[in-house]
């Protein structure tokens, strides 16, 4: 007889164990499952934050580039002569003079 009482404790002790297993990963789920979400959030912010970086730096050596040309020197003199009207020492200057 006392095989037959082993028997049935042992099964509800199994079961017992089995709804905290449960219980546990069911618990589990919910808080890690939250974190993933969070984490997989994070991710894709970072790449678009690198993506967007990338066209940052594209466009800064862009006008890195444009700077360098505008700093020449014969982007400089371009710029006198056409806008502010100098001229070199020693230059002549020709005024066409329009019939009124």
């Amino acid at each position: 007889m006392r095989t037959k009482r082993t028997k049935p404790r042992k099964q509800k002790a199994g079961l017992f164990n089995l709804r905290w297993l449960a219980v546990f990963l069911v618990i589990c789920s919910f808080s890690f499952g939250s974190q993933a979400v969070t984490i997989w959030k994070m991710k894709q912010e970072i790449k678009s934050l690198t993506l967007k970086k990338e066209e940052l730096i594209e466009e800064n050596m862009h006008y890195q580039s444009h700077l360098q040309e505008v700093q020449s020197d014969e982007m400089l003199e371009k710029l006198a002569r056409e806008e502010l009207g100098m001229i070199k020492p020693g230059e002549k200057v020709l005024v066409e003079v329009l019939p009124q």
